[in-house]
């Protein structure tokens, strides 16, 4: 069972328009983030394990509530979870199901400034990490979202504009049309190619 819904008004549309703002809710990966598990682990480095990170109870109810708030205050166009993939991963595919792009910042750190190994590891988990109680909202109110999420002492920070046809991240720009493709023809791709 996964719950009711009363009316079709109480549903998100899920669909984003360009122009729309982009935030992150809820919790922040830094070097204490516990992200054993990720999808990211598997793919690159052939690694299943480390320890996973738990789920805050309170923080769970705090987003649930909020999300229902704007919601009922109609500033939501957009929300997910942040789930396999990361955040790099899920504003992909926000994108995808709504033929945009995107232009923000998704770390705080200069890209430029990355040096060592430790530094770009950092960045992958930043980017691709997976924990508990994080969402992306998309609002077209940057203002009264702002005020709301302080008001209800909700940990935030604002990642950047979906846009037409570009994906921008922290000056590095990546191909929206193959990885589009990628997104929707892997499982073909690799039946063709006989990697199952």
């Amino acid at each position: 069972n996964l719950g009711v819904i009363n009316s079709y008004k109480d549903l998100i549309s899920n669909r984003l328009k360009a122009g729309n703002f982009l935030y992150l809710i809820g919790k922040e990966i830094d070097d204490k983030s516990k992200i054993g598990g990720s999808l990211y682990q598997d793919i690159l480095y052939n690694f299943i394990g480390g320890k996973l990170d738990l789920p805050d109870k309170n923080l769970t109810f705090k987003l649930k509530n909020i999300i229902f708030h704007l919601r009922n205050k109609n500033l939501l166009t957009f929300v997910k979870t942040v789930g396999k993939g990361g955040i790099l991963g899920s504003i992909l595919k926000a994108c995808f199901l709504s033929d945009l792009g995107f232009q923000g910042d998704l770390i705080k750190d200069n890209l430029n400034d990355i040096k060592t190994l430790d530094q770009l590891l950092k960045v992958e988990n930043l980017l691709f990490g997976e924990i508990n109680n994080r969402y992306i909202i998309g609002v077209n109110n940057k203002k009264d979202i702002e005020r709301i999420l302080k008001y209800f002492n909700i940990p935030y920070r604002y990642l950047g504009t979906f846009c037409e046809n570009r994906f921008i991240f922290n000056n590095v720009e990546l191909n929206l049309t193959k990885l589009n493709y990628l997104y929707y023809n892997t499982i073909s791709l690799k039946m063709e190619k006989n990697q199952w």
